[in-house]
């Protein structure tokens, strides 16, 4: 029994160390795709920015991705696109 408990607490701290990890990677990835942004790289932007968003981890940085995939699509002229992507994050 008392073994079983120290299995399970290990399974529990591993687990939290992997949320904080996938967190720090997400937040890495996001600065890449700030850095694209800002570079003007919009396509690549947009593509890390929807990675994260398909990754469905639980950050406060998704409606931000979000916003800034319609600003991609906005300074590459693609309004329609643009609208979409800023209503999605009234959505989510």
């Amino acid at each position: 029994m008392r073994r079983t408990r120290n299995i399970n607490k290990n399974i529990r701290r591993k687990a939290r160390g992997n949320e904080k990890k996938n967190e720090e990677n997400f937040e890495d990835n996001y600065d890449l795709g700030l850095q694209k942004y800002y570079q003007r790289e919009y396509e690549e932007a947009i593509q890390i920015f929807k990675g994260l968003l398909d990754s469905n981890l639980d950050s406060s940085l998704v409606s931000r991705c979000q916003y800034l995939i319609g600003e991609c699509y906005n300074d590459l002229g693609e309004y329609r696109k643009a609208v979409d992507a800023y209503n999605a994050v009234f959505q989510d």
